[in-house]
């Protein structure tokens, strides 16, 4: 990793594109973003879940976790 480059990052995109991707092998963050996601998992959700989220997390968009995108009668 660029240690320098590391210790400039402004943004968690930043950090993660500089530290976490090239730790895990992954060629970029946005890959880093696609294989971490459990987006990849919410169509094998068999039982009830209920997802909450609080509308300023600074990390993860309200609008990411609208439940008519997951396509499963399980979670709401």
């Amino acid at each position: 990793v660029d240690v320098k480059k590391i210790l400039s990052s402004k943004t968690m995109f930043d950090i993660e594109t500089h530290l976490v991707a090239p730790i895990f092998n992954y060629k970029d963050a946005y890959e880093y973003y696609d294989d971490a996601s459990c987006i990849n998992y919410l169509d094998r959700v068999t039982i009830p879940l209920l997802i909450l989220n609080a509308e300023n997390d600074p990390f993860v968009d309200p609008n990411v976790l609208d439940v008519k995108y997951f396509k499963n009668p399980n979670i709401m």
